[in-house]
């Protein structure tokens, strides 16, 4: 393969699929409907529990980003005892700025027993 680099020759193409959690893995300003099927994958997965509960949070701001609210505080009151036990200073940021977004939607049940969660622990 390199003497066909030096000679011009083109490289050969292959797919590569994507990750089937790339929905979940970075922020989204869009929820499509294909990536609530996300949702159903990562609660499926119990081998790695920080991975899991990493891509619960980030499911969640997917939701609260694209204004399904009591959708996004669902998934985080579902897996609170996972969530708030979260390590990670990355996680924490994100949790910290969802909370930030939330406090817009008082109104919202499920937002204020998210936030009853949130101030107990």
């Amino acid at each position: 393969l390199p003497h066909d680099l030096l000679r011009g020759m083109p490289l050969p193409t292959c797919h590569i699929p994507q990750c089937p959690f790339s929905a979940l893995t970075r922020p989204n300003r869009t929820l499509k409907p294909s990536g609530l099927n996300h949702r159903g994958q990562a609660n499926g997965t119990a081998a790695y529990p920080r991975e899991q509960i990493a891509w619960q949070i980030r499911l969640a701001q997917n939701h609260v980003q694209a204004g399904a609210i009591a959708d996004g505080c669902g998934v985080l009151i579902e897996n609170f005892a996972g969530i708030s036990t979260v390590a990670s200073t990355r996680l924490q940021t994100t949790l910290a700025d969802i909370a930030d977004e939330l406090r817009r939607h008082v109104a919202v049940a499920e937002v204020r027993e998210f936030f009853g969660l949130w101030t107990a622990r």
